[in-house]
């Protein structure tokens, strides 16, 4: 071992092959690692290591490898320098393949540590590879540094192609920021990291005073990078509390993604299987924790997570990315498992502030931690996203795990959806079937609140939800439960699930509605909505709408199922006397017209009457409710696919099947 370091020839290339296993136990000190102490490290090596295996070193092989290196094993080998095979890799076109390390550890105090390598440095060209790495395995070995730690390589400082390795069974753990199981961080290079798996293993971060950047697979992935079809397999993400105001950024695979995450040549998909553990202080801050990524600005496709998070306290909690922001494109991705979170905690995404997500699902039961509502006005849980506050186009997503909460702002799809002024939310062809259970107010069975800014706006085209709500408390809607601010528009969208247990202003597609909005070509078609609550304190429940006000801008052509069980209260504030007639139509609102669409028709004497504005600012409630039109037939697809010049809804077959008794999405 000491003869490679001195029979190694600065700028040649010196031949080397190993005939026979080495037991290096008690030489630590007798040898000295190839290119230490060597002036800009020319020692450039053709390493054989002819399927042998070097056991118990003491202290990396080469301080900086030049050259190439393959078909080597490593096993029980302890260092203190930053990688068992190299501290560094830097220059261009070197090489290591099939290289294997077992049952070591490496323990350095500095930044940069890795099981296989600490640190690749760029060479003289950004263009050139400095390091192309091929089926290296670190198995049973536990790394720890201060920083830019991981299972294989800590620093990816240059361009890289890494394919075919593993990291399995160890404990990766780093003092301060970016760790992974895979790498720690990137360079900004075009490197390209394909058919990698971390298996088993557990990255481990404690950072007091700033954010961790912590993820199963690599910590930061800087723009230009590509990952394709690499995995993370049955492993933990444990991070400790950061010091208040700080935050996670850290994600069961990413924790913060700048770069592109996709699928192989083959289509195998990228993935995490991860168990995230945070022990979180910082009650309702942000901390940008997703079961795949902690904090994405890259693109991440064809990707899928399956995450268990329990007791997690703080907001921006996703099961697949924690917060999602600048242009972020996340496209035919997955969810699964269980997220919690103190608000702002979505099935899919915390926080969506800018960017699209195209064809994603999630399958992700949604808690919350803790018995208070949290700060602010609302809680923000929803089946797929937890709030959206910017531009943000959701197309083609779904949700179908539960929602079970106790607090405010709450959806099957959506907890709220809030964007700032002048920028508008677009929620087209989306769906959930997921159950809502909340015990608090402004909870929909798709989306729980809208309260955009004054010159926000929201649009929801073409979606659906089938989930039932339940829990006590007014403000809630089979598709929205409250309505409050912005320049809203809702087209061609349906209700199925059933409302009940609720107080009052309870409605078919929306519990309270008082915004400038505009609802045409829309269907409550829930087999039951149930207002529990009536008195002169009390909104009106109503078949479509529960309280719609005169501000409303357009509500038009909306029908409720014929076979709903409405239990509702509307009238006069002091009486509720009114119960609604079969076939009554509901006339159509545009903004003016509220001496024809604030009456409802009693169903015993078929006498109108008008609900009163007259205590809309006094110690009365108002009464708006909203009841559409009534079908002819209980079968929504036939009503849809019916021409609305025909008395149908008029939605188009190129978006819609029509082939069941429900439309569904194409």
């Amino acid at each position: 071992m000491n003869a490679i370091h001195s029979l190694a020839v600065p700028g040649n290339v010196t031949y080397f092959k190993m005939i026979d296993d080495v037991d290096m136990t008690g030489m630590t000190g007798s040898y000295s690692p190839v290119n230490e102490n060597i002036s800009d490290y020319t020692q450039v090596v053709d390493f054989d290591g002819n399927n042998k295996t070097i056991s118990n070193l003491g202290k990396a092989m080469f301080y900086v490898l030049k050259g190439s290196v393959y078909d080597l094993t490593f096993d029980s080998c302890s260092v203190t320098t930053r990688g068992i095979l190299a501290e560094y890799i830097q220059g261009s076109g070197h090489s290591v393949t099939n290289v294997i390390v077992s049952n070591g550890s490496v323990n350095n105090s500095n930044a940069n540590v890795g099981g296989l390598i600490g640190c690749i440095n760029n060479g003289t060209s950004a263009d050139a590879v400095t390091a192309t790495i091929t089926d290296c395995t670190v198995s049973d070995t536990d790394v720890t540094g201060a920083g830019v730690v991981a299972g294989l390589v800590g620093f990816a400082d240059a361009k890289v192609n890494i394919s075919g390795c593993t990291y399995i069974g160890g404990t990766v753990t780093s003092s301060a920021r970016f760790c992974g199981g895979m790498i720690g961080s990137t360079g900004n290079y075009n490197s390209v990291i394909s058919d990698c798996q971390v298996h088993g293993a557990t990255v481990m971060c404690s950072v007091s005073n700033n954010d961790f950047r912590a993820g199963g697979f690599v910590g930061q992935l800087q723009t230009k990078v590509t990952i394709k079809g690499c995995s993370v397999v049955s492993s933990t993400l444990n991070l400790s509390a950061p010091t208040s105001g700080k935050v996670y950024n850290s994600g069961g695979y990413v924790g913060v993604c700048y770069g592109t995450i996709t699928k192989n040549d083959d289509d195998t998909r990228s993935s995490a299987e991860i168990s995230i553990i945070a022990g979180n202080t910082v009650g309702t801050g942000d901390i940008n924790l997703g079961g795949f990524a902690g904090y994405n600005t890259g693109a991440i496709r064809y990707s899928d997570a399956t995450v268990s998070a329990s007791s997690i306290t703080g907001s921006r909690i996703g099961g697949f990315v924690g917060y999602a922001l600048q242009n972020s494109v996340i496209e035919y991705c997955t969810s699964a498992g269980t997220i919690s979170g103190t608000q702002k905690t979505g099935g899919f995404v915390g926080v969506a502030e800018n960017g699209t997500m195209t064809g994603c699902s999630a399958s992700t039961m949604v808690t919350k931690v803790g018995s208070t509502s949290g700060t602010g006005n609302g809680c923000d849980f929803g089946g797929f996203v937890g709030e959206v506050t910017q531009t943000v186009t959701l197309t083609k997503c779904s949700a179908h795990g539960t929602v079970s909460v106790n607090s405010s702002y709450d959806g099957g799809f959506a907890g709220s959806i809030n964007p700032v002024a002048s920028k508008t939310a677009t929620i087209s062809k989306c769906w959930s079937t997921g159950n809502v259970t909340s015990s608090s107010s402004q909870s929909g069975g798709f989306i729980g609140h809208i309260a955009a800014d004054a010159s926000g706006t929201v649009i929801i085209n073409d979606c659906y939800e089938t989930g039932n709500l339940t829990g006590g408390n007014q403000r809630k809607g089979g598709l929205i439960g409250q309505i409050n601010s912005g320049i809203v528009t809702i087209a061609r969208c349906y209700a199925t699930g059933s409302l009940t247990a609720g107080s009052f202003a309870q409605g078919g597609l929306v519990g309270y509605m008082n915004a400038g909005a505009t609802i045409e070509d829309c269907a409550a078609w829930n087999s039951t909505v149930t207002a529990g609550s009536v008195g002169s304190g009390n909104w009106s429940s109503g078949a479509v709408i529960g309280v719609a006000y005169p501000s409303s801008t357009r509500i038009a052509n909306n029908f409720r199922n014929p076979d709903m069980e409405l239990t509702a209260f509307w009238g006069n504030v002091s009486g509720y006397t009114f119960e609604l007639l079969d076939d009554y139509d509901h006339a159509d609102v545009d903004g003016s017209s509220t001496s024809t669409y604030l009456i409802v028709k009693d169903k015993s004497t078929g006498v109108e009457a008008a609900s009163t504005t007259a205590n809309l600012s006094g110690g009365n409630y108002p009464i708006f409710p909203y009841h559409g039109k009534h079908s002819s037939t209980n079968r929504l697809s036939t009503l849809a696919s019916t021409a609305k010049a025909s008395g149908g809804l008029g939605w188009s077959s190129d978006v819609w099947d029509f082939s069941g008794p429900l439309p569904l999405l194409k």
